[in-house]
């Protein structure tokens, strides 16, 4: 795998190197070239209220390949985030325009980012009883 992600293929390697699984993207535009986005559970943060049954948070990484026109290089970055319900309030956590060259480099810097972030939004206390 290329540490340069010169592919889709190289970014997906990565991160399914990483517990990530592919998913079909049924509302990529056509400016995009990635019809996919790749998802995975983080079982060491806070649960999603919505989730409840499930441990942790999912992460999701939506990459995009824009084709621009013949004198620019494709736009290839990824998005990082968490989406999820906390205290009665929906929330999107996101890291936008990581270019896929940063990737291998800053993914744990980001992911970490996002579930301390994540993990900080308030919470009722619940007890035995409530659940």
């Amino acid at each position: 795998m290329s540490a340069n992600m010169e592919s889709q293929q190289d970014l997906l390697g990565f991160l399914t190197g990483r517990g990530f699984k592919k998913c079909k993207n049924t509302l990529a535009s056509p400016e995009n070239a990635c019809d996919w986005y790749a998802a995975c559970r983080y079982p060491a943060a806070s649960r999603c209220e919505t989730n409840s049954n499930k441990h942790g948070i999912q992460i999701v990484v939506w990459p995009y390949e824009l084709q621009w026109p013949v004198h620019f290089a494709p736009g290839r970055t990824v998005e990082i985030e968490i989406t999820g319900e906390a205290n009665g309030q929906w929330y999107k956590l996101c890291a936008y325009s990581v270019p896929w060259g940063e990737i291998v480099k800053r993914f744990d810097e980001i992911t970490e980012s996002l579930v301390v972030a994540w993990d900080a939004l308030p919470r009722e206390e619940k007890t035995l009883e409530d659940e």
